[in-house]
């Protein structure tokens, strides 16, 4: 015998099920804590109501004589209650599960990680959407997107900022949970200048630069920069620097206001205004 009836049943909504090829004999109806019976116990139907949010299961259960003895057959549908509960939604990024920081310059940092407390975990969640305010989700590590990275889209990001998460099982989206996290945006790399169009680039915090990713550095292991007349907007100069930092002579260069550019990583650029005098 089955049960046949929706899969799915919203927090204090009703619905029908009912047992199909069943033998003869008397039905008992039991359902999980997040199910309630209405009406029909003792039939081949039941109403159902359900309650709060969580997966559960019905099962009839009955009892019917066969080949001169008693047999006990049993089916069993399971059912998901109601959206996720965002309260049951755990979050660590950066293997923090509090005081979140979210990295401007090292989004290898940044990796924020969702579980599901309810039953089924992260099994019974079909999608996770994760939205922050200056950063964008990239390379993500699940199907579902329980673990993802986080990126700055800005170099200029106010501090604190807020990330909303909210989860979808079979049933729908649930509301969203909201955690705040502070915002570091020391850069990876120190730039210093002089008038006379000497540029010093050193890394910060010792060797910081080697928290990139791998994925994050450009193909050489160099940083691109690029050099613009702040007027014309014309490119002026261009090189490349070691991730060691470097030593930039651009005194070659007429007085004047430039713009100067580092490509920190394939997403990330540093840029100043460089003012050269002779």
């Amino acid at each position: 015998m089955t049960i046949e009836g929706s899969q799915t049943i919203l927090d204090n909504q009703t619905a029908t099920y009912r047992l199909s090829y069943k033998p003869a004999g008397n039905i008992v109806w039991s359902v999980t804590s997040n199910m309630q019976i209405i009406s029909g116990q003792g039939t081949d139907a039941i109403v159902v109501k359900g309650i709060g949010s969580d997966r559960g299961s019905i099962t009839a259960s009955m009892t019917h004589v066969f080949e001169g003895r008693s047999v006990t057959t049993r089916a069993t549908r399971g059912v998901t209650v109601g959206i996720p509960d965002e309260n049951l939604i755990d979050v660590t990024i950066g293997g923090q599960s509090s005081n979140y920081t979210l990295f401007v310059y090292h989004s290898g940092r940044n990796d924020c990680r969702a579980n599901y407390r309810g039953t089924g975990g992260n099994n019974s969640i079909l999608e996770y959407e994760w939205e922050a305010n200056g950063f964008e989700v990239f390379n993500a590590q699940t199907s579902n997107n329980s673990v993802v990275y986080l990126r700055a889209t800005s170099t200029s990001i106010g501090s604190p900022t807020t990330i909303s998460l909210r989860a979808r099982n079979n049933v729908g989206w649930s509301s969203k949970r909201l955690i705040g996290a502070n915002v570091n945006s020391s850069s990876g790399y120190s730039i210093l200048t002089s008038s006379d169009g000497i540029i010093t680039i050193e890394p910060n915090e010792g060797r910081e630069y080697s928290l990139l990713r791998p994925t994050e550095r450009t193909l050489s292991g160099s940083m691109p920069y690029e050099v613009y007349n702040s007027y014309t907007g014309v490119q002026v100069a261009n090189g490349a620097v070691s991730r060691e930092g470097s030593t930039i002579n651009l005194s070659h260069l007429p007085t004047g206001i430039y713009v100067f550019s580092l490509r920190v990583s394939d997403d990330l650029r540093q840029t100043l205004q460089i003012s050269i005098r002779h």
